[in-house]
Parts: C-alpha cells; sequence; structure tokens
C-alpha cells in the first residue's frame, strides 16, 4: 500500500513537471513572438521612412539634407536581429538583411556627402542614381520581408486567465 501510494505520488509529480514546463514553453514562444512582431513594425517603420527618402532622392536627384535623416537609425535592427533571424523564413531574412545593409550604406552615403558639401547637399551622379534605385528596391523587398512578421495570427492562441476558452 504505501508502495501505491508512493508511485502514485511520483507519477503526479512527473505530470506536473511535464505540464509546466510545456505551460513556460508556450509563454516563452508567445513571448519570441510578440517581441519580433514589435521589432518587425519598428524596423518596417524606419525603414519605410529611408525608403520615402531615397525616393524623394532619386525624383529630385538630389541628396536628402542630413538634418532629414537625423531620427532614423538602425539600432533596432542591430538590437533585434536574432530575434528576427528565428522568425523569418530564409528568404524573409535574407531579404531583411540586404535592405538593412543598403539602409546602413545610405545613411553612411548621405553623411559623407553632407560634409563634403557644408550639409547643403548636391545634384546625384548618373552612376549613384542608378545605384540608389537599387537601395530604394532593396529597401522595398525587405520592408515586404516584414509583412508576414507583422500578421498578429501568425502568433500562437493565448488563454485569458480566468476563462476558459482560447482567444486571439
Amino acid at each position: 500500500m504505501v508502495i501505491v501510494v508512493a508511485l502514485v505520488g511520483l507519477a503526479g509529480v512527473i505530470v506536473g513537471g511535464i505540464l509546466s514546463g510545456l505551460v513556460t514553453l508556450h509563454i516563452e514562444r508567445l513571448r519570441d513572438g510578440r517581441a519580433a512582431l514589435i521589432a518587425g513594425r519598428l524596423i518596417s517603420d524606419d525603414l519605410e521612412y529611408l525608403r520615402s527618402y531615397v525616393r524623394v532622392g532619386n525624383e529630385r536627384q538630389q541628396v536628402v539634407p542630413l538634418e532629414t535623416l537625423a531620427s532614423l537609425s538602425m539600432d533596432a535592427w542591430r538590437e533585434q536581429r536574432g530575434l528576427l533571424a528565428g522568425n523569418l523564413s530564409y528568404a524573409e531574412w535574407d531579404a531583411l538583411a540586404i535592405a538593412a545593409r543598403q539602409a546602413d550604406r545610405y545613411i553612411k552615403f548621405v553623411t559623407k556627402v553632407s560634409e563634403e558639401t557644408d550639409g547643403s547637399g548636391r545634384e546625384l551622379l548618373v552612376r549613384e542614381q542608378d545605384d540608389l534605385k537599387a537601395v530604394e528596391s532593396d529597401i522595398a523587398q525587405g520592408v515586404e520581408s516584414l509583412r508576414p512578421l507583422a500578421d498578429a495570427s501568425r502568433l500562437p492562441r493565448t488563454w485569458v486567465p480566468g476563462f476558459s476558452w482560447p482567444v486571439k
């Protein structure tokens, strides 16, 4: 009889440990998914903002003034890239990584031109115009690669405490 009670207690501990581990795993996956969703939206916004400046510069055939890019940086990309890598397909990740590199390259280009011309900017050379069209295209593809991540339906379902049915 004592052995049966001990075995039942041991089984309870094992089942409880497994359930606890599964719940913890689910909560961590939810947390990572939500963090990736937020990071994706922030980076997408920065890239879209930058893409609009590249487009305007191409249309006007001038380098945009450095002050317009003052609020832009790719810091969110640098901080969250590990999280995004685990939540994007290889093709999406590749497009985003290329877009981030192009964004950094463009910001450095505008900074260099601004320093050379005392901030007044200058007209783009034909070679630079072609190059910046490629930059705009790469950034656009990076923004598109984040669209599936921004779809909240990709997140696992969660349960509201106190209720027994799943909600989104």
